[in-house]
């Protein structure tokens, strides 16, 4: 599976770990008693057990032993507490087995039938009970009867994580499923005014050659940029994307960034405006990846919002990374770079925003959406800003607009430009 989907895969809300359960052939079983002689007795009365590679005997003489062994000790599947015990008696430990270990099989030793601790015991979660003097055909037989609740438990499980995965599967077929669809009509309008140009300038070149040019242009250049994304997404996944830094005003390049999204806005009848709280601020950069996230959040600005709409610009600095209300007077006291992107747009639902930043993650899923998309667009943002070492963080509810605000750490290691 290629990564760009595996990473789908395990990186869905809430970043779910798919671990497959197997039955070791080996059982170990965690002895906790304070009679010394009793462990000498175990050896000898299932040597043959062990020896054949069936068990394999760990031992405590009380419950804080058996929980610091328990911690240490990830291969125990059966514990077997005496109840009358120092320092920590068994149905204290039972008690915090039941808390922290629920996954292991418990059994008591009692010294006498003595029912109301049985019933104790069987309440805080011990699966069988043997007594004292202890019978040893009675303890093999009560052992492989909690080997086979084991298997069940066990097997029980696997089928949970194999249900697990299978939904998770389906998932990330169905997001494949919606990524293609949406890419399939990202590309199909492009191509089609291509196509539909190349036509008109072979069949009237005097009135369609330079006009047309433009837009094969313009629309040959948002496909290569489409493209360019997802290749970059692909580098961020196995680790080849890296930073190339130069050291120069940030803020001059910033508005050579943000220079050609004010004819697209205007098209569109919406205010486009910087609020500037910084004319120059040195420090270091990737260029290429800077364009890329704030292109894409001016695009999504202009995307997602009406006729008559606005959207602000803001730069400032800042020395916490609290980064909302914490500017500073002058860039050279600041530590962050703060880029805000502020639009009186459509919104996003409460219930959208920790998703948004998901790959292939469409808010409105439907052919009827009012804006397309590839789902990829915001998922790159956050990655590419982390590789930066900065973040990114959003603000909105529906009907309202959104406030996507990032920030990058002004560092000055890079040759000055």
């Amino acid at each position: 599976m290629p990564h760009f989907w595996r990473k789908a895969i395990f990186g869905m809300a809430g970043n779910v770990k798919i671990l497959a359960i197997e039955m070791n052939n080996t059982i170990t079983i965690l002895v906790v008693e304070d009679e010394v002689s009793f462990e000498k007795l175990i050896r000898q009365r299932l040597r043959q057990e062990v020896k054949n590679g069936s068990y394999s005997f760990v031992f405590a003489g009380n419950g804080q032993e058996a929980l610091a062994l328990l911690e240490v000790n990830k291969e125990i599947d059966i514990v077997l507490i005496d109840i009358n015990m120092p320092v920590m008696d068994g149905l204290t430990l039972l008690s915090y087995l039941r808390k922290d270990k629920q996954q292991l099989i418990t059994v008591i030793i009692l010294a006498n039938d003595d029912m109301p601790k049985i019933r104790t015991a069987m309440n805080l979660g011990a699966f069988d009970f043997v007594i004292k003097p202890i019978d040893f055909t009675d303890l093999k037989a009560t052992i492989q009867k909690a080997i086979r609740e084991l298997k069940v438990i066990r097997q029980a499980a696997k089928a949970r994580e194999l249900e697990l995965m299978n939904e998770q599967l389906c998932q990330v077929g169905r997001m494949k499923s919606q990524f293609l669809t949406n890419i399939s009509h990202e590309f199909r309008t492009p191509l089609m005014v291509i196509d539909g140009m190349s036509d008109q300038i072979v069949a009237k070149p005097d009135r369609w050659l330079i006009r047309g040019i433009q837009l094969i242009k313009r629309n040959s250049a948002h496909l290569l940029d489409m493209v360019n994304q997802i290749l970059e997404l692909t580098e961020l996944d196995d680790g080849s994307l890296k930073l190339n830094l130069v050291q120069d005003n940030i803020v001059s390049y910033l508005y050579q960034v943000i220079e050609p999204f004010y004819n697209l806005a205007e098209r569109k009848n919406i205010q486009l405006s910087i609020l500037d709280e910084l004319s120059e601020l040195k420090m270091d950069y990737d260029p290429r990846k800077l364009q890329r996230v704030l292109s894409n959040l001016l695009s999504n600005a202009i995307k997602f919002n009406k006729p008559g709409g606005k959207i602000w610009v803001k730069l400032q600095g800042a020395k916490s990374s609290d980064f909302i209300g914490s500017p500073v007077g002058s860039p050279e006291q600041a530590d962050w770079l703060l880029l805000t992107v502020k639009d009186t747009g459509v919104g996003i639902p409460e219930g959208q925003l920790s998703f948004i930043f998901n790959r292939f993650y469409q808010g409105d899923g439907s052919s009827t959406r009012s804006a397309d998309g590839t789902g990829i667009g915001l998922a790159l943002v956050k990655e590419l800003l982390e590789l930066m070492g900065g973040q990114v963080s959003v603000f909105s509810r529906a009907s309202e607009g959104a406030t996507f605000q990032i920030a990058l750490p002004i560092r000055r290691d890079t040759s000055t430009l």
